[in-house]
């Protein structure tokens, strides 16, 4: 979705995106009826920071919970999910008794959902199951391949290694990969990124595709014409692009985003929206399209996952960087509508 094909002139497109063309989230002067802007959805949720989300039938699905109060100590949590259908939320609480990190959605009516402690949920067709497996590290991406699952994560805090548990097609999780050299944070059709690390699946073996300068990679996930992109970074932000032999530095806009990126969102036409610390998002169509960004501050919160449903695009997150008493936000980019009190979130039907 480029700049041009969401019909906006460069100018428009700035006062879509600033705040000044509409902080209430409703129409000014300059902004006419249904143009797409950013602008806050929700912001507020008590059930703690949001930090993955997936099409789930007719919703987007997004998980979350508690951070720790006591990083490397305990796991935090519970974890909880928003649903976000028909213009309106619905939350449901204590989805597990653990923060959940990441959900993947292979069909209408099924999706996984991994968290800290080993954490793993599976609903299809309304059942749900606990398939938590034996570990004390967090499980940070999920992700449904073929006829089997791959959930990644490892331990931050402590021995800094990662592991990769697989379910088979009969259902059973085991340990497909262990005390690998950094924490692998996300799986995305094959390839797993992480601490300094990224591989790749041939057969059952793990080949090396490590991101330059040890770089660290939060989030992967495939574009067009078999393009993988990654994000990550810290104290700057970082985009990379498997270009088939080797990893590309891509420049992120500093109007975009100036600290690191947690979560990538890549739509069918290769457009990318990304999501980053102290509300880093924008959109990048390429190196002909370039760079779309805010002109103004739209959120100040850590933004963990970016997403798209049809002409809409998301990036949730909330004070992800607080130890305990955690909130959720949702950023939107469409047609320009009033944000939803957390209040007025109740529970899903």
């Amino acid at each position: 979705m480029s700049a041009r094909r969401r019909g906006l002139s460069a100018a428009l497109l700035a006062c879509a995106l600033a705040p000044a063309c509409g902080d209430d989230g409703g129409e000014s002067e300059s902004e006419g009826p249904g143009e797409a802007r950013w602008g806050e959805l929700v912001r507020g949720l008590d059930g703690g920071v949001l930090l993955s989300a997936a099409n789930v039938g007719d919703a987007v699905v997004f998980v979350g919970g508690q951070m720790s109060a006591q990083p490397g100590v305990a796991p935090g949590g519970p974890g909880y999910l928003v649903r976000y259908e028909d213009g309106a939320l619905c939350r449901e609480d204590g989805v597990h008794a653990r923060t959940l990190w990441w959900i993947d959605s292979p069909a209408a009516d099924e999706w996984y959902a991994v968290g800290e402690g080993g954490a793993i949920v599976h609903e299809r067709a309304g059942a749900r199951v606990d398939e938590s497996v034996a570990t004390d590290a967090a499980l940070y991406g999920v992700r449904v391949h073929g006829d089997v699952v791959y959930a990644v994560g490892g331990d931050v805090w402590g021995d800094k290694q990662g592991e990769i548990w697989r379910r088979d097609p009969a259902g059973v999780w085991a340990p497909f990969a262990s005390e690998l050299a950094g924490v692998v944070f996300k799986v995305w059709d094959g390839w797993f990124v992480g601490e300094g690390v990224a591989w790749y699946l041939d057969g059952d073996a793990l080949i090396e595709r490590h991101p330059p300068s040890g770089a660290k990679l939060l989030t992967a996930r495939g574009g067009a014409d078999g393009e993988v992109w990654a994000v990550g970074g810290a104290a700057s932000p970082t985009l990379l692009r498997w270009a088939g032999d080797a990893w590309e530095s891509v420049a992120v806009d500093s109007a975009c985003a100036q600290l690191g990126l947690n979560g990538i969102w890549v739509d069918p036409a290769g457009e990318l929206t990304i999501a980053g610390t102290r509300g880093g998002l924008g959109f990048y169509s390429g190196a002909e399209g370039g760079w779309s960004c805010p002109d103004g501050t739209v959120s100040l919160d850590d933004l963990h996952v970016a997403w798209g449903r049809g002409d809409e695009r998301f990036v949730a997150g909330g004070n992800l960087l607080s130890a305990g008493n955690n909130f959720g936000s949702i950023i939107r980019y469409g047609p320009a509508r009033e944000p939803i009190s957390p209040a007025d979130v109740g529970p899903c039907p």
